[in-house]
């Protein structure tokens, strides 16, 4: 990770993982096997880096330009 982008009324709850994880030079890989409490915000992090390795499954699967229809079992 080389750098984190977070926009919102919660962003400062999220911004002091992504330094951790820019701070300590995490891969996705890395990040992977970071533990995200649920429910909690912390979880977008991981659907993010979910979504680079395409795992994520709470993504938009209706259709646009970010559509992944390989990993929805009921198309």
């Amino acid at each position: 990770m080389v750098g984190m982008h977070i926009m919102g009324p919660q962003a400062a709850e999220l911004i002091a993982q992504g330094t951790i994880m820019i701070s300590k030079k995490m891969k996705a890989e890395d990040i992977h096997d970071v533990v995200f409490a649920h429910p909690t915000l912390s979880e977008a992090i991981m659907e993010s880096v979910e979504d680079l390795q395409n795992l994520s499954i709470h993504k938009n699967l209706t259709g646009g330009s970010h559509a992944n229809y390989d990993y929805c079992p009921s198309l």
